[in-house]
């Protein structure tokens, strides 16, 4: 064990534990995936159709409230606004999830 009266093997110890760090964060590290913007892609598509089968089903709600309750427009605008607003909760949770997901793969903050 080196002593604050040796700063040369101090310097050397800390230089080997380095060392030995970056060898143990190499091997738990995964290896590198091929760029193919394939699961960029399909991320964007599952997006898209989150976003896009949130309003579809506020509009499906907002019209089944029209039918039922006779406000003829404002149940629709109503159910597209709500469904539209719940699109906008599921992207931003999607997108956030996704670029964690992308911080864990490429390599631990330092």
């Amino acid at each position: 064990m080196p002593t604050p009266d040796d700063p040369d093997k101090a310097s050397e110890a800390l230089d080997r534990v380095g060392r030995e760090i970056a060898a143990a964060r190499a091997k738990t590290r995964p290896a590198p995936r091929a760029a193919s913007g394939g699961s960029g892609m399909a991320v964007g598509y599952r997006m898209s159709a989150e976003f896009v089968a949130a309003i579809v089903v506020g509009a499906v709600f907002g019209f089944g409230g029209d039918w039922l309750f006779g406000a003829s427009p404002l149940g629709l605008i109503l159910g597209i606004g709500f469904g539209f607003a719940a699109g906008v909760v599921t992207l931003l949770r999607s997108a956030k999830a996704y670029q964690a997901s992308l911080e864990g793969r490429d390599g631990q903050k330092d």
